[in-house]
């Protein structure tokens, strides 16, 4: 299983991240960290509820790494 870290930088509640949201909502594998520094220090459940799932969000993929992702 891979755990993915996941960059928006700055386009998570956008439309232009549909992909990380598909991925975020339907993926199979786990999602080590979300990389957006606007919504630094928040779970990706409180900031997109729909989403139905929870990751951390970093600010830095130095951040990122602490939580052992395998694919960006």
């Amino acid at each position: 299983m891979r755990r993915y870290a996941i960059l928006t930088e700055g386009q998570l509640l956008d439309r232009r991240a549909k992909t990380a949201h598909g991925v975020i909502q339907y993926g199979r594998d786990e999602i080590a960290a979300v990389i957006d520094a606007e919504y630094a220090g928040k779970d990706v459940r409180d900031v997109l509820p729909r989403l139905q799932r929870s990751a951390p969000i970093v600010a830095t993929l130095a951040q990122a790494l602490a939580y052992k992702p395998t694919s960006l």
